[in-house]
């Protein structure tokens, strides 16, 4: 078998039968996530880039729920036809980055803030493409929903309520209070 076909399927045979060790690396999947959207002619309109945004934002979401992940971070890059130089054309790219105070995979709750964050939106130029990624994606699995509404706070609304106020007057601008442990008797 050797000559005919090498010593590799020597080497395969041997590590069928477990007389050689066969080194495996488990499959991870890559932490960076992104959907793009092209269209043909550069568009300006901001309904039409609400709707892009609409559109690659789910496309973005159903990825996520695919490999049971999700992000604190988000980010749209426009891009925008540039300047005409001997090089060719260069694109300008404007970013818009969403940080929420927890993970998410929701496609309602991402575009929510996503257009708080496109209301004071200034192009330099009609944008050709938009881009939804993010550069970290981490494990996460949705609770268990319940059979009777047990009316249990529920602590995604507290989150929601914290990304909006967030994007709307800043990250200083909100804060949380916490208790903490005092132990003097005047206080109990």
């Amino acid at each position: 078998l050797s000559s005919r076909f090498g010593s590799a399927v020597l080497d395969r045979i041997d590590q069928a039968l477990g007389d050689l060790p066969e080194m495996l690396t488990p499959f991870a999947p890559p932490t960076a996530l992104e959907e793009r959207l092209d269209w043909g002619a550069p568009v300006g309109r901001w309904e039409l880039l609400v709707e892009a945004v609409r559109r690659t934002a789910t496309r973005f979401c159903e990825e996520l729920s695919r490999r049971v992940a999700a992000v604190r971070e988000a980010f749209v890059t426009f891009e925008c036809p540039g300047v005409v130089t001997d090089a060719g054309t260069q694109t300008r790219r404007v970013t818009l980055d969403v940080v929420l105070s927890r993970p998410t995979r929701s496609a309602k709750h991402l575009l929510g803030l996503l257009k708080v964050r496109l209301e004071g939106l200034q192009l330099p130029a009609p944008a050709e493409a938009v881009t939804v990624w993010a550069r970290r994606v981490e494990p996460f699995d949705d609770p268990q929903t319940e059979l009777f509404n047990t009316e249990t706070v529920d602590a995604r609304a507290l989150g929601d309520l914290l990304d909006r106020l967030t994007l709307r007057l800043g990250a200083a601008a909100v804060a949380r209070a916490t208790p903490v442990s005092d132990h003097q008797p005047e206080r109990a």
